[in-house]
């Protein structure tokens, strides 16, 4: 059997090798694309988990993850602090949700999410659908958040303070 499979990978790769001789770079560049997607496949497969990089802070990330499971009936049960992030526990009807959000540089953060009904059996669908509503959740705030500060600096300060009363 392993001499079937070594043989299969051989004849595979001596076809898919052809192509860079040929001149066939399109063929070659739709490879490497359907290889990124194997790449994320089998990260899922051996973690079980759904993962993103998202471009803002860890509060931001954390702010955005508790707004979007709120949205979707996902009730918070616990969190807990792991190196370089946080753990966050959560529970839907008969699931169980991990998420980790891991702080890789100030500006960057690492969402994985594992979602299972029971031990076997995974939801990536569920976990899929937490990350993208967290980023959107995540885009809305940052836009809310810029479009705050520059309504706020357009204001005259001294229209907000209150002034004294006048001594007589």
């Amino acid at each position: 059997m392993l001499k079937n499979i070594f043989f299969k990978s051989s004849v595979l790769l001596l076809s898919f090798s052809s192509f860079g001789f040929s001149g066939c770079a399109p063929a070659l560049f739709a490879l490497s694309t359907v290889g990124s997607g194997i790449k994320q496949a089998a990260h899922y497969v051996s973690t079980n988990k759904v993962a993103k990089t998202f471009n803002f802070d860890i509060l931001h990330m954390k702010k955005s993850l508790m707004v979007s499971l709120s949205k979707m009936g996902i009730s918070v049960e616990n969190t807990s602090e792991i190196e370089q992030g946080e753990e966050i526990f959560a529970s839907a009807s008969n699931m169980r949700i991990s998420i980790e959000l891991k702080e890789l540089t100030p500006t960057l953060t690492r969402m994985e999410i594992l979602a299972k009904s029971s031990l076997v059996v995974m939801d990536k669908a569920t976990a899929e659908e937490i990350i993208v509503q967290s980023a959107r959740t995540a885009e809305k705030l940052y836009v809310a958040n810029v479009a705050g500060e520059k309504v706020a600096s357009l204001l005259p300060i001294n229209k907000l303070s209150v002034n004294p009363p006048l001594l007589p």
